[in-house]
């Protein structure tokens, strides 16, 4: 099963994202 499974690195880079987003 590889679906509901994201790994550290993509949850700090979708973090990362979004307060770039909300910086901006």
């Amino acid at each position: 099963d590889f679906t509901f499974t994201p790994e550290p690195a993509s949850l700090i880079l979708l973090s990362l994202a979004g307060l770039f987003l909300r910086r901006r």
